[in-house]
């Protein structure tokens, strides 16, 4: 080993690295300390010469001012030069004459004072004292002193101070060095029980004794870190014989290849996978297993590896696997990177995917299989919302828009005029003479001419125009776009001759007119229920005076003022309790007794007597009355009901509702606030309502009805088979019951057409779970046949005619029909 590199190894050594930094520190400190000790040094010497050589001069001026002979202070100036550190002195008098000692230099130093030591490099301190003499004159002495010797003593200082300086840095180092090896003994020894430890020898105790703490605490620790070594290097040999154990026993195969491609390993699962032994693929290509070209390829973008141990999984791909049979089957394949040791090697975990692409050949099978009646049903459900769209709004027996459908496209039309300055008209038209033909050939005939009244009516109009039907023989026409009267009258008078030409009903010729109303925007009014108001007023003009068509005209309000004067004095009525309730019963067939009662409302005029329903029902509808109406029946048959009940007699009360009960939004909220207030369950309640009334808007009807049944309110259709229901709406409706119009019932002895109606509806009813009532029961022929026929309840003549509420309640005592008495 040489010299520099033995120098270099001490220098490395915990003691070359503390005799090193003494050794800086000394070079730094040292001469810092030298320096500055010699300089305070020096200026001592150099202020003690100063201070002496001004108090000896000061004391050399007090002698010479005492003396007047010159001789004598020349003696003096001698005496001092030769006894003491003065080179030479000099008396200056201010008269110009100068007495001068004797001189200890070979030549004369010229004066001049100083004020610091070797101020000017002469070897000399030259000091001024002035002073007076003893015959008050003025002198000044000038002394010159000799700076050699302290010159030589700083100097001898100096060179003392150097050979401690490097005598204690010596001494320094040497102890230095002896320390670090004292101190560096346990810890060459830990050094040499870790290389014991590190070469296997793991049961080499760590038993190094210091007093020094932190070489006691280190043994600790590594001692401590030799024990979690060996502990986990325990845990790592168990987890390697865990995870060889998982490999052997997981289901998918698992191939660990080397950059190449190479086999270098396998687990049991992929050698039954492929039907190879271990021995004949190990060494062996990966592609005589699988096309991982491909594969790398695509995953090359996906795999990062940065950690000197790791591996990122791959996502699955999908490939086909090679057996040694030849073979071919899908392979579901995940590739993972992993560097380990600076080695890289590629995972390939692979699963058998056979079963699964089966199973997903069969699934796309039934899933196309789905998708095909899907879109069958789809198609059918578009068809048949479609169909419910369109009875939503249109008349289900002539086809014609229905009132709802009429109202939407008039306040488009009215915005559409608005916007562009146009007119249009609004025609109310009402059949005259149907009535008769309805009543006396039935509601079949009927129907027959309203449709080929519809069908007429079409032919006469062009189709931006739109032909609704309102209910029962009323229509409405919307003419848009019109410069005048003269459009209008000519389509009217169009109209009239169509539905004046005569109908053929089993070759006998009908006819019915037609009385028509014609409003016009704006000049008729502005908004929707104006036009429609005029627009009835001027039909109503038109059917009094037998015309064909009439423009309505402020002049026709006279007879809007008696309508009004009317619909005053029924508000009145409403308001002041003037309408009175008739109850009729209904008769349960299996029991004999009464099971339900029908209120109806009468109105006692003031002018004109006792009014039935048809004289009012219908300007109630038009003039909003009809909702406070309906809520006085209402509470008025709910408050005799809870009389009924404290009397003993438990029956439930009917009570009918128009079309525009159903179009009102707070209808369920306030019959309900009607049960609570009489003390009344909402169970003896029953609600009639026509099919009219609730095809004219099946959506809105079918969701109003749905509430009140789940209120507990029974519901019944009225006038059943005078409508064109729809069944497949009647059985979604929440109804109860059914009751069979009378038109039906009191010619079903003699017609038997009538008697197969009846009978077909009771079946049919039965059949959709509801029960039948059968209104019109007139003679005991006609209670005995719809006894047989299964009739559930009968409400007519020959039971009771309708009755005051006094009356009725007398009826109930001493009528014949029991009433079952509640237990």
């Amino acid at each position: 080993m040489t010299r520099t590199t033995r120098i270099t190894s001490f220098i490395r050594t915990l003691t070359g690295r503390m005799v090193l930094g003494e050794l800086l520190i000394h070079s730094i400190l040292i001469p810092i300390l030298f320096f500055g000790i010699n300089i305070i040094v020096k200026d001592g010497y150099e202020s003690r010469f100063i201070e002496q050589a001004n108090s000896k001069s000061e004391l050399l001026a007090t002698l010479v001012s005492h003396d007047i002979n010159q001789q004598k202070i020349a003696n003096l100036l001698n005496d001092a030069v030769s006894s003491n550190q003065i080179l030479a002195a000099s008396l200056v008098y201010e008269t110009g004459n100068v007495i001068h000692s004797q001189s200890r230099t070979a030549t004369l130093i010229p004066f001049k004072e100083d004020q610091q030591f070797a101020q000017h490099d002469d070897n000399a301190y030259h000091v001024t004292t002035t002073l007076i003499t003893s015959k008050g004159t003025t002198a000044t002495l000038q002394t010159s002193f000799d700076e050699k010797p302290i010159a030589r003593q700083i100097q001898s200082t100096y060179q003392v101070s150097i050979v401690l300086a490097f005598a204690y840095i010596l001494i320094t180092l040497i102890l230095s060095g002896l320390l670090g090896q004292q101190l560096t003994r346990p810890i060459r020894k830990l050094r040499d029980d870790a290389r014991a430890i590190a070469s296997g020898n793991t049961d080499k105790q760590l038993n190094v004794i210091s007093s020094i703490s932190e070489v006691a605490s280190l043994t600790d620790n590594l001692e401590t870190m030799k024990k979690a070594l060996i502990k986990h290097n325990q845990d790592l040999l168990a987890r390697e014989a865990h995870l060889r154990s998982v490999m052997d026993n997981v289901v998918d195969g698992i191939i660990i290849t080397n950059t190449e491609g190479m086999i270098e390993s396998l687990n049991p699962a992929a050698i039954s996978l492929f039907d190879y032994t271990k021995g004949e693929l190990i060494e062996e290509h990966i592609n005589i297993l699988l096309d991982v070209n491909a594969l790398l390829a695509i995953e090359q973008h996906n795999i990062i590896t940065n950690n000197a141990v790791s591996a990122t999984q791959s996502k699955l791909q999908e490939t086909e696997g090679y057996r040694k049979n030849g073979g071919i089957f899908p392979l579901e394949v995940a590739i993972s990177k992993m560097i380990v040791n600076d080695q890289t090697h590629y995972i390939y975990v692979t699963h058998d995917i056979t079963a699964r692409k089966n199973a997903e050949n069969e699934l796309k099978q039934l899933h196309d299989e789905l998708e095909r009646r899907v879109i069958i049903r789809t198609s059918e459900l578009a068809a048949a919302n479609e169909e419910l769209e369109h009875q939503a709004l249109h008349d289900s027996l002539t086809d014609l828009p229905n009132r709802v459908l009429l109202l939407d496209r008039l306040n488009q039309t009215m915005l559409t005029s608005q916007r562009n300055k146009t007119k249009f008209a609004l025609f109310m038209i009402d059949l005259d003479r149907f009535k008769e033909i309805n009543d006396t050939l039935g509601h079949h005939y009927g129907d027959i001419i309203l449709q080929q009244v519809a069908m007429r009516m079409r032919e006469a109009l062009h189709q931006s125009c739109t032909v609704a039907r309102l209910g029962g023989d009323e229509f409405a026409i919307l003419l848009p776009a019109i410069e005048g009267r003269t459009e209008p009258a000519n389509i009217a008078t169009a109209i009239t001759h169509a539905i004046d030409q005569p109908f053929l009903l089993e070759e006998q010729a009908f006819h019915v007119g037609a009385s028509i109303g014609i409003a016009l925007f704006p000049e008729h009014g502005s908004d929707t229920s104006t036009l429609m108001r005029h627009a009835d007023i001027a039909m109503y003009v038109t059917k009094n005076n037998n015309g064909d068509y009439t423009f309505y005209d402020p002049c026709h309000d006279q007879h809007s003022r008696d309508r009004l004067a009317l619909t005053t004095e029924l508000r009145h009525a409403i308001d002041n309790d003037e309408l009175r309730l008739h109850y009729q019963p209904k008769i349960d067939f299996k029991t004999g007794n009464v099971a339900e009662v029908e209120a109806l409302v009468r109105w006692q005029h003031p002018r004109f007597g006792l009014m039935t329903p048809d004289h009012f029902i219908a300007l109630s509808e038009h003039t909003g009355l009809i909702r406070p109406l309906t809520l006085w029946v209402i509470r008025e048959a709910l408050s005799t009901c809870h009389q009924w009940h404290k009397m003993g007699h438990i029956l439930k009360v009917a009570v009918n509702l128009s079309t525009h009960n159903l179009h009102d939004s707070q209808l369920t909220k306030h019959i309900q606030q009607a049960c609570n207030e009489s003390g009344v369950d909402t169970g003896y309640l029953v609600l009639e309502i026509t099919e009219s009334a609730v095809m004219s808007d099946p959506v809105s009807a079918m969701k109003v009805l749905g509430e009140l049944s789940a209120m507990g309110i029974n519901l019944s259709i009225d006038d059943f088979g005078t409508g064109y229901s729809s069944l497949a709406y009647l059985k979604q409706l929440p109804m109860d019951e059914i009751k069979i119009d009378k038109s039906f019932v009191m010619d079903m002895i003699n017609d038997r057409d009538d008697y197969i109606i009846v009978r077909s509806t009771i079946d049919l009813a039965h059949n959709m779970g509801r029960k039948v009532i059968a209104e019109g029961v007139e003679s005991p022929e006609i209670w005995n046949a719809l006894d047989k026929m299964g009739c559930d309840m009968a409400q007519g003549s020959y039971i009771s005619m309708p009755k005051s509420s006094d009356d009725f309640s007398q009826w109930l005592q001493n009528s014949e029909w029991c009433l079952k008495q509640a237990n």
